[in-house]
């Protein structure tokens, strides 16, 4: 088994999130691949999943989308993986989904952070969220129809992946 699917599952209130340990051997990250195409690489294989699966493709939503990448942002500025945000009024996945006038009944949250070239964060990071039962959930809930993606490359070489879901 390759070291960088060793995975620790940390629970919290909003959800569970994953980290991949320091440990693992550094690989190169690079930040010359637009995040857009990296968004859109996330978003690719999360729906091939979800087809897979049975559930209806996601529709990103560039509200959401902005959500995302504001929250992955923000983690990767902290060099943190947590679902609850220190900044007042945003600190759940719902009030930053008010605050950013994205409409939802229901709503979800999955974060990873992975050290990786730039090409290999999608499938390494749906492969871990594939591996944790509370993303894999939420990634194949078939409530959920909207999604954003935000992914930032932390000064610590971490890529910050964040998916919200809305339904």
């Amino acid at each position: 088994m390759k070291r960088w699917l060793l995975a620790l599952v940390l629970l919290g209130m909003s959800g569970c999130q994953l980290y991949l340990p320091s440990s693992v051997p550094s690989m190169k990250a690079s930040s010359a691949v637009p995040v857009e195409q990296l968004q859109a690489g996330v978003l690719a294989e999360v729906n091939r999943m979800r087809v897979k699966h049975g559930a209806a493709a996601l529709a990103e939503d560039p509200a959401m989308t902005r959500v995302a990448q504001q929250y992955s942002a923000e983690l990767a500025r902290r060099g943190e993986l947590e679902h609850t945000s220190k900044t007042p009024g945003r600190e759940t996945v719902g009030q930053r989904m008010k605050e950013g006038k994205v409409a939802f009944s229901i709503a979800g949250e999955n974060l990873v952070k992975v050290r990786a070239s730039a090409e290999a964060v999608p499938d390494k990071s749906v492969e871990l969220w594939r591996a944790s039962t509370g993303h894999n959930r939420n990634m194949l809930d078939a409530r959920y129809r909207r999604t954003g993606v935000g992914v930032t490359l932390g000064p610590d070489n971490f890529w910050y992946i964040v998916q919200v879901f809305a339904s």
